[in-house]
C-alpha cells in the first residue's frame, strides 16, 4: 500500500475516533518500522493493528471495536460492523497483527514525533504565535507531503530517512513556516535547536 494511503487512512480513522496528531504520528511510526504488506490485509488488520497499539501506548486507549468499526466505516461508505461473524473475524485478525507488529518492533513502543522537538524549539527560538501554529499544522501534514515531493519544499535533503527523522521535520516545518511569513529567524537558529 502506498505510504500517502496509508496515511490518510490513519488519519481518517483517527478523526472518528477523535485521537490526538501524536498517536497518529506514533501509529505512522509503528506502520514504517512494521514494513509493508499487501493492501486489503494492511486495511484490514495492519492499520487497525498500528491504531490500537498506538492508542494505548499513547495513553488514549480506545476499545478494539471502535477501532474496527472506525476503519471498516472508512472502506465502507460509513456502514458499522453488523456482522458478528465479520467482527469476531476482524477481531481475531487485529489481535494476531497487534502481536506480529509487536515482535516486529521489538516490543520497543517508542517512537519519536517531531511534535515535542518542534515545540521545545519554537520555545528557544522565541517564535511569534503566527510562526508557531503555521509550524505545527506543517509538522502534522508532513508525513503526508513527504511523500508527494514537497520534500524540495520543505527542506533540502539527499534520503527520505533523513527526512522523516524527528529533528529534521520539525527543523523544516519552523523554517518553511519563518520563510511563507517572512520572518526572520536569528542568523544562529540551528545551533539553537540542535
Amino acid at each position: 500500500m502506498e505510504p500517502r494511503a496509508a496515511y490518510l487512512a490513519v488519519r481518517e480513522a483517527a478523526a472518528t475516533l477523535e485521537l490526538a496528531p501524536t498517536t497518529v504520528g506514533t501509529a505512522l511510526g509503528y506502520r514504517h518500522r512494521r514494513g509493508e504488506s499487501d493492501a486489503a490485509r494492511e486495511l484490514e488488520s495492519v492499520l487497525p493493528a498500528c491504531v490500537f497499539l498506538a492508542a494505548k501506548v499513547e495513553e488514549e486507549p480506545r476499545r478494539m471495536r471502535d477501532v474496527l468499526n472506525a476503519f471498516h466505516a472508512a472502506r465502507h461508505d460509513g456502514e458499522l460492523l453488523r456482522d458478528s461473524r465479520e467482527y469476531w473475524r476482524l477481531k481475531e485478525a487485529l489481535v494476531l497483527e497487534e502481536q506480529q507488529l509487536l515482535r516486529a518492533l521489538g516490543f520497543d513502543t517508542l517512537v519519536e514525533t517531531p511534535h515535542r522537538l518542534l515545540f521545545s524549539y519554537l520555545h528557544a527560538l522565541r517564535a511569534t504565535a503566527a510562526v508557531c501554529e503555521l509550524s505545527a499544522a506543517l509538522c502534522n501534514d508532513a508525513d503526508a507531503l513527504v511523500g508527494r515531493g514537497a520534500q524540495a519544499v520543505l527542506i533540502a535533503a539527499s534520503a527520505i530517512d533523513s527526512l522523516r527523522a524527528p529533528n529534521v521535520l520539525a527543523a523544516a516545518s519552523i523554517a518553511l513556516a519563518a520563510q511563507l511569513l517572512e520572518v526572520a529567524l536569528p542568523d544562529a537558529w540551528t545551533r539553537a535547536v540542535s
